[in-house]
């Protein structure tokens, strides 16, 4: 709410003084476009902008205490090899993803309305339970930290077949398979990513910590940071190459600076922009 009320109106606002035919507006005229008229806004993304993942998150945590229920069990049950229960799970999702597109596509048909945040919601869905399944059996944790080539390489051949073959990219079994294709190699992927970070990022340091610990102000700064960051770099001259790795350092940087310096000093700044009231002696220990 925060983020939509100040952060998104003015990261508007300077986005519509830089945006190729954009209306000009002030933040004030920004939240007034967000509420009655999108069209004036220089996006069409520009009521969320990058939120609308905050919105599916909220969604998760308000259901995760019924998820967590339902995923106790598994506690008690047994396991086959990590690897075997790797390659069910990357079935499992697959299913999992052709029944969700196929209940969204009926669902979206019949309200005659466009539930892009209840997709979204759904596509991440699977990956959010397993993350929690994770923390409760062992066996599926280290399933999901370790290199499968298998079913990378079965994923990468499904996506490939996908694009390649017509009768894999057309209409609703087009869509169909190429949902359940992406959901093989990404469950692939996942498990893959995770094992290089076991391996390679399992340590702590001040500099782990500062990334951690500031990036959901980072997060929600970030866009506003990306405008600013670039309306800076363009009124000194700055194009081209230098102009994007100027923008994307100043932004890394200045996100977890304000982190550090603002928002984790002042429990009010810590509720708004990292999401919980936290006193700086709970940070620091």
């Amino acid at each position: 709410l925060f983020a939509f009320l100040l952060i998104n109106p003015l990261t508007n606002s300077i986005a519509s003084q830089y945006f190729p035919g954009a209306v000009s507006l002030s933040p004030a005229e920004a939240l007034q476009a967000a509420m009655t008229d999108r069209s004036l806004l220089p996006t069409p993304d520009g009521v969320l902008l990058h939120l609308w993942f905050l919105i599916v998150l909220i969604g998760f945590v308000a259901l995760s205490p019924l998820f967590a229920i339902g995923l106790a069990r598994l506690a008690t049950l047994q396991f086959s090899r990590p690897g075997v229960l790797l390659a069910g799970l990357a079935v499992l999702v697959a299913v999992y993803s052709v029944l969700a597109r196929g209940a969204e596509e009926v669902l979206s048909r019949a309200l005659e309305s466009d539930l892009t945040l209840f997709r979204a919601f759904l596509r991440y869905l699977p990956y959010f339970l397993l993350g929690m399944a994770a923390h409760v059996s062992t066996v599926i944790w280290d399933s999901l930290h370790r290199i499968s080539l298998p079913i990378l390489g079965i994923g990468a051949v499904m996506v490939w077949a996908g694009f390649m073959l017509p009768v894999l990219n057309d209409g609703a079994i087009g869509t169909l398979y190429f949902v359940a294709a992406r959901a093989v190699l990404t469950t692939g992927m996942v498990a893959l990513l995770m094992a290089l970070f076991q391996r390679f990022a399992n340590f702590g340091s001040p500099t782990t910590r500062l990334a951690s610990q500031g990036v959901y102000t980072a997060y929600l700064l970030q866009i506003l940071l990306v405008w600013v960051a670039g309306a800076i770099a363009i009124s000194i001259g700055l194009e081209g190459t230098m102009l994007y790795l100027i923008t994307v350092l100043v932004t890394l940087l200045a996100g977890h600076a304000i982190w550090y310096y603002v928002v984790r000093p002042v429990p009010f700044f810590s509720l708004l922009l990292s999401g919980k009231w936290q006193v700086p002696s709970k940070i620091a220990s």
